[in-house]
């Protein structure tokens, strides 16, 4: 979304658009279901726009250039469908940390509008000057914000004109485009209580929303390998606050992992060791063993967001009306970031389901909201999706003590020992 990188790109753009795009009529936005339609031009008269798609160097997924007026458009896409009105303030938010972050530019951010578009639905809008001191050079920007279809659609002008021939350009942009699918209505966004393909099912709280088919297409095709009612569906759930241009919350992964058994850690080191070994891996990433019984399986995971664990928390087992679960905390670092993690695991038939929060130390109380989330969950017809146990994992959950010497099993020790001494007195 950065507003320039230089004129030069800019002038490349519309080079290449003139020769590509100077007799279409109608683009076609990559990764968008979103449509641009070209004014028409009289034959034998050159059009004033130049522009080009699929750059596959930048995030830009428009390139446009109104070469009478010496502006440029960049059109880029973000990965889910926002509420504009709801980002707003995240959106203003970025341009000011671009402020901050571009050392040789300087930004004087103007006053941002919400609006109401007639067939594009709810706008963002904000004006923004920006002086290069490598150049001397003053660009004036305004930057445009709408929802797509499973996406958002961010416009950004560039003038070295001046701020009204940029919100002009701008304006006459916004009035050729039209979408092929329109945006869910907010009511069909899924929030509050849902249900994944896997049937796990969640209550969320305001402001959380997860990903829709469409979106989670884009973002992850991972289906679940594991046989049985679940296989072949998709793998992840991605939640989003609702109020960030680019926040998962939490997400969540269904994989093969009825050999790891839950278990309360106060009965069973192994079923703990097994689990805390899981969390590691599943925080940072890396090879896993996992022991039950006489069998080891193991795998490797490859996070999107990697932890290099500092310090991991106490394991706490959580008790459900059909099931159990762990949850444990995690600090580190994440791309060299300190956060603070969150993981809870459960299991049904032969499916392990991971859901991991991440989030800086000022943000803590995002994992106490996502802990909270967690304990919400319950399994669709429960009944026929137990958790898979063992004989030993059965026998550690019915026995009620621990200790060693409490054990059942030592219980054929006294009865021959007994029987033994009787078959002695009767010799």
């Amino acid at each position: 979304m950065a507003p320039k990188t230089g004129v030069w790109m800019l002038l490349l753009i519309g080079i290449f658009g003139a020769i590509t795009g100077a007799n279409a009529e109608t683009i076609a936005v990559p990764n968008t279901d979103l449509y641009l339609n070209l004014p028409e031009v009289e034959e034998g008269t050159a059009s004033v726009w130049a522009w080009s798609t699929g750059d596959v160097t930048s995030d830009v997924k428009l390139g446009m250039r109104n070469q009478e007026a010496f502006t440029d458009i960049r059109l880029r896409v973000t990965g889910h469908q926002p509420s504009p009105h709801l980002v707003a303030d995240d959106l203003l938010a970025w341009i000011h940390a671009q402020d901050e972050a571009d050392t040789y530019q300087d930004y004087t951010v103007g006053e941002m509008v919400l609006s109401e578009h007639e067939t594009l639905g709810e706008m963002v809008s904000i004006p923004f000057e920006v002086f290069d001191t490598h150049m001397e050079q003053t660009f004036y920007d305004e930057i445009i914000m709408f929802a797509g279809h499973s996406t958002g659609i961010i416009v950004t002008s560039i003038s070295s004109d001046s701020q009204e021939r940029s919100h002009e350009v701008l304006s006459d942009v916004i009035s050729m485009m039209e979408h092929g699918t329109p945006p869910l209505p907010a009511e069909e966004l899924p929030t509050g209580d849902i249900t994944t393909d896997f049937g796990l099912e969640l209550s969320l709280p305001a402001g959380w929303r997860a990903l829709t088919p469409d979106e989670l297409s884009h973002r992850n095709t991972e289906l679940i390998r594991a046989d049985g009612d679940f296989f072949g569906f998709p793998a992840n759930l991605y939640v989003m606050d609702e109020h960030k241009l680019v926040n998962t919350v939490f997400e969540c992964n269904a994989s093969e992992g009825s050999s790891m058994f839950i278990v309360d850690p106060e009965k069973s080191e192994t079923a703990l060791a097994n689990f805390t070994t899981w969390a590691e891996i599943a925080f940072g990433g890396g090879l896993y063993q996992i022991t039950t019984d006489s069998n080891h399986t193991g795998g490797e995971v490859i996070p999107e967001n990697p932890m290099a664990i500092e310090d991991m928390g106490e394991v706490e087992f959580v008790q459900f009306a059909d099931r159990e679960g762990y949850i444990v905390r995690a600090t580190g670092t994440v791309w060299g970031e300190p956060k603070e993690g969150s993981m809870f695991y459960t299991a049904w038939d032969n499916l392990g389901i991971t859901c991991v929060a991440f989030t800086s130390p000022e943000n803590s109380a995002v994992l106490e909201t996502f802990e909270r989330t967690m304990r919400t969950m319950t399994v669709t017809n429960s009944e026929s999706h137990p958790m898979p146990m063992s004989t030993a994992t059965r026998y550690a959950r019915w026995w009620p003590y621990s200790h060693p010497l409490l054990q059942l099993y030592w219980l054929p020790i006294p009865m021959l020992l007994l029987s033994g001494f009787f078959v002695y007195k009767s010799d």
